[in-house]
């Protein structure tokens, strides 16, 4: 009974590390802007993965999406390659920006 006792201590310990281990590995990087300008806070948005967040970011801008795709800047990088590289839900948040003519395959969009 001891010996079961202590198993079922491991195990359990062994599936409370192992749900930690996978949660921080989940733990998705936030982005913040670093000053207060419209095509910082564009950046932020596209990388929520939030189709309304980015649209409300662009509204507010006064800008629309074409001139998104070909003007603004994310760290030195096109917006399409930025949310690539660093956002959640890539394809619907490109796919919004470029009016579904993204391919991630070929990271393209044809304007």
């Amino acid at each position: 009974m001891n010996t079961l006792i202590k198993n079922t201590g491991t195990f359990i310990a062994t599936i409370t590390l192992s749900f930690a281990a996978i949660s921080s590995a989940n733990a998705a990087t936030e982005h913040y802007a670093a000053d207060d300008q419209a095509s910082s806070k564009i950046c932020v948005a596209a990388t929520t993965g939030s189709k309304f967040k980015l649209s409300n970011a662009i509204d507010n801008a006064q800008v629309d999406k074409k001139f998104v795709v070909k003007s603004v800047k994310c760290n030195g990088q096109d917006i399409l390659s930025f949310v690539a590289a660093n956002g959640k839900n890539v394809n619907k948040v490109n796919n919004f920006l470029t009016q579904g003519r993204y391919n991630d395959a070929v990271n393209v969009a044809k304007l």
